[in-house]
């Protein structure tokens, strides 16, 4: 399907099969951000919040004749219903300036929803209740 708008097959093959970054530009920073309260369950994290930043970053535009920067995005490291200890990163940033503003380290925090009323010993279950197959 990517072959039919513009991209040439050794691409589209390193892309689908291969090592997509030997294709793909990667951002110029990359940022972890740690999860700084108590030890618990992720209960949430805001997608809609997680988009505008991912716009506001470059990853998309606003307007048509606006650009995007391709290098730029978010990386989830945790899942809600995972356990997050004080201190893990749970999000990698990949940005185009050197420094991130206060705003947008600010509006993270605003992102993820920790349950910190779990017992320690708990894991995640899985939410996969059948898998099923063509072979």
């Amino acid at each position: 399907m990517i072959q039919f708008q513009g991209v040439a097959a050794e691409v589209a093959k390193s892309l689908c099969y291969g090592n997509i970054w030997d294709s793909l530009a990667g951002a110029k920073y990359k940022t972890e951000f740690v999860h700084e309260g108590l030890d618990g369950r992720i209960q949430l994290l805001d997608a809609q919040k997680l988009g505008r930043l991912a716009l506001d970053l470059g990853a998309g535009r606003s307007v048509g004749s606006g650009s995007i920067d391709h290098t730029v995005g978010l990386e989830l490291l945790k899942s809600p219903n995972d356990i997050i200890k004080k201190n893990q990163a749970w999000i990698r940033v990949h940005h185009s300036q050197e420094v991130l503003s206060a705003e947008i380290k600010a509006r993270l925090d605003d992102v993820i929803v920790v349950d910190d009323g779990i017992c320690a010993g708990q894991t995640k279950s899985s939410k996969i209740t059948k898998v099923m197959s063509n072979a």
